[in-house]
């Protein structure tokens, strides 16, 4: 985040910028723009806690247990995966927490109309443009819906070109004047060739198409998202250790085991709301 800006703040493409150990900016704009407050005062580790906050308030919008909240916050703030963000300044949490509220409106709306449409698509479009990785959860959610009859093909259509118009407007601040630097490299070259090869990108993509078969209930759109976001990751990790062994890929930054924490807010909400069958907006 902090070489991204430095570079734009230079005018240099900030694409082009390099973090302390020689890695490019892997994550859509959206995400560094979410960082930007935080990276103007000079504290990106508030995002991590906001991440913490911001699940909890989930869990008390919903009505979780007083008890439960308790014990899911007093876990989250002393999980090593969360120590180890605030101490490092990740963000992953955050951002798929960000992910995790937006399947959840999605999936508690009573009636899917044109409005809904459009603050279903900015979110969806704003959200991917942090990481691609997030196409899966949102894949999963949108055809429990269309399984479910609770959104129909029309519906679907303006669905999926809001979110791309609003997907493409995030790009507009840093394409604009850098066209040619960004056919050069962009996030998609660099998620696509620096972390994983594309076709692997494309299995775990069909790992989400898949997985709407075992969807029976709401819940399970939590489920299957942490499962397919956590193997997806596992595969990627798996990849780099039988090409370049395990000692290289896990110490030498080439992979990235914090990747894994994509996974939690998901999981972690799928056990609350299965057991308390929640799910519903309250009164």
């Amino acid at each position: 985040i902090t070489s991204f800006w430095d570079a734009h703040f230079a005018n240099i493409y900030p694409y082009f910028a390099k973090s302390n150990v020689g890695n490019p900016p892997g994550p859509m704009p959206f995400y560094f723009l979410l960082a930007l407050p935080f990276y103007s005062i000079g504290e990106l580790g508030f995002l991590s806690l906001i991440g913490v906050l911001l699940f909890f308030f989930l869990l008390k919008y919903f009505k979780i247990e007083f008890q439960r909240r308790i014990l899911i916050l007093l876990f989250l703030l002393t999980a090593i995966f969360n120590l180890w963000e605030v101490t490092v300044r990740s963000n992953i949490f955050f951002n798929a927490t960000l992910v995790l509220g937006s399947l959840i409106y999605m999936i508690q709306l009573k009636e899917i109309n044109m409005k809904s449409i459009i603050i279903s698509s900015l979110l969806i479009g704003l959200l991917l443009s942090t990481r691609n990785v997030f196409a899966i959860p949102y894949i999963i959610c949108v055809l429990y819906l269309l399984k479910k009859n609770l959104l129909n093909f029309k519906q679907l259509i303006y669905l999926g070109v809001f979110s791309f118009l609003f997907f493409c407007l995030t790009f507009l601040p840093f394409v604009y004047k850098y066209w040619d630097e960004f056919l050069e490299i962009n996030p998609f070259i660099v998620q696509s060739t620096f972390l994983i090869p594309f076709e692997y990108t494309l299995f775990f993509i069909f790992l989400g198409f898949v997985s709407v078969f075992f969807t029976q209930k709401k819940e399970d759109v939590f489920l299957y998202s942490g499962i397919v976001l956590f193997l997806s990751i596992l595969i990627y990790f798996i990849y780099h250790i039988i090409k370049l062994g395990f000692s290289h890929a896990l110490h030498d930054n080439v992979v990235d085991i914090s990747y894994f924490i994509l996974s939690v807010p998901f999981l972690l909400w799928y056990i609350v709301v299965d057991r308390n069958n929640l799910i519903e907006k309250p009164q």
